[in-house]
């Protein structure tokens, strides 16, 4: 390529650039990369006019006086080292001017056209990276707390290799971190064999960009027991690849807990069969007996008592009468009823209700149980309060009918 001199004004050595120096300038004009050439005696040889039209004239200036205002070299300047080594240096540097801004330097020496050695430096605005590396940092930071003190078990999975691995998969599969990250480390091996099947087809979904919903799947731990897991997944990038983060719940507690109940379940309704089987026995039982009970008065007992009644006078009729009716009446549960609902009643009162509900009137109620008209009244009162039928407008016999 055809080469120039172009000498700054008050220069007597001259910088050699392309002829094509006005499209470099315009190209790192629209850049953020600026540029500047100076000699070992720290004398600018050359600067860019976007970073010229900021700082102001340069010629004749040493280039820490320029850009820092300051009348030394900066100790953290390579510059010497670059004219030494002849080799390239690269570092990055915070800008003096306490805006927190930082810099990328490549200090790159090289012969000029007259055989001088020179550098060219090339300053990139790293600052922006920076911050991005930083906050890239305490994100990482803080991911990597939140995961060390999960109750879950938390990894990353990046071309079929464990990269990360918190502290509860440690515990629960019983694999040392070193064991995990190692690169003949085979996390199939973790996988019950029932789960394999579904755990390669959800790898594929995940090599296609798909992402899936959170599944139940079995694990084995090192010393061989099961887990039964809800595995959660999602595809990030790392260090510009895929890879799958990947959150494992352990329900082997919920899931024998459901089965104990399920089992449990199973056996009351076992219980319960049975119980009404032997419900229905009963009740068949009672029905027959029942059912013998009144044969028998029907045709042995009820038969005499009427020849006696037809013999007897009218007292005794009556009487008789009364025990008819409750053989008859035998299997009736009055008794048992109006006992377990009105514990209050006594022996005496329950016999009165009886009489009562059988249609005897007061007369007849105190001189069978030879008892005085008033008294037969008074138990007629007590009962209607006990039964909470005072001041109310209810027949007493029809309503001991209905218990």
């Amino acid at each position: 390529m055809e080469k120039e001199t172009i000498s700054p004004a008050g220069h007597e050595a001259g910088l050699v650039l392309p002829k094509d120096q006005n499209q470099i300038e315009f190209i790192l004009g629209l850049s953020k990369i600026r540029m500047n050439i100076i000699d070992r005696e720290y004398n600018l040889r050359y600067v860019d006019p976007v970073w010229a039209k900021a700082c102001g004239d340069w010629i004749g200036r040493k280039c820490h006086e320029y850009f820092l205002k300051v009348k030394n070299p900066c100790p953290a300047c390579r510059v010497a080292e670059a004219f030494a080594s002849k080799q390239p240096i690269i570092e990055e540097r915070p800008v003096n001017d306490q805006s927190g801004r930082y810099t990328s330097v490549t200090s790159t020496p090289y012969r000029s056209a007259s055989g001088e050695w020179l550098v060219a430096q090339v300053n990139i605005n790293v600052t922006e990276r920076r911050q991005s590396e930083k906050a890239l940092k305490e994100s990482e930071e803080k991911f990597r707390q939140l995961a060390e003190h999960s109750p879950n078990m938390i990894f990353i999975n990046q071309s079929g290799q464990i990269i990360y691995a918190n502290k509860k998969c440690q515990e629960l599969m019983g694999y040392s971190r070193q064991e995990f990250y190692a690169d003949n480390f085979d996390f199939m091996g973790m996988i019950a064999p029932e789960s394999r099947a579904l755990i390669k087809d959800n790898l594929k979904k995940h090599a296609q960009g798909r992402e899936i919903p959170p599944y139940e799947y079995k694990l084995i731990t090192k010393s061989g027991q099961i887990i039964t897991a809800i595995h959660a997944t999602k595809l990030i990038e790392i260090n510009g690849r895929p890879a799958i983060l990947g959150v494992i719940t352990d329900i082997s507690d919920l899931v024998r807990a459901q089965e104990h109940i399920r089992s449990q379940a199973a056996a009351l309704t076992q219980k319960n069969t049975a119980l009404k089987e032997l419900l229905e026995h009963i009740s068949l039982e009672k029905k027959q007996l029942t059912d013998r009970m009144r044969l028998n008065l029907d045709k042995l007992v009820l038969p005499k008592l009427k020849r006696i009644k037809s013999k007897s006078d009218d007292k005794l009729r009556r009487q008789l009468a009364i025990i008819e009716q409750n053989i008859k009446s035998i299997d009736s549960v009055f008794g048992q009823k109006i006992s377990a609902r009105h514990h209050a009643l006594s022996p005496r009162e329950i016999e009165v209700c009886d009489m009562i509900k059988n249609g005897l009137k007061n007369k007849a109620i105190a001189r069978e149980l030879r008892l005085s008209f008033d008294t037969v009244e008074t138990m007629r009162k007590n009962i209607r309060r006990k039964l909470r039928l005072r001041n109310k407008d209810v027949n007493l016999r029809s309503y001991l009918a209905r218990i």
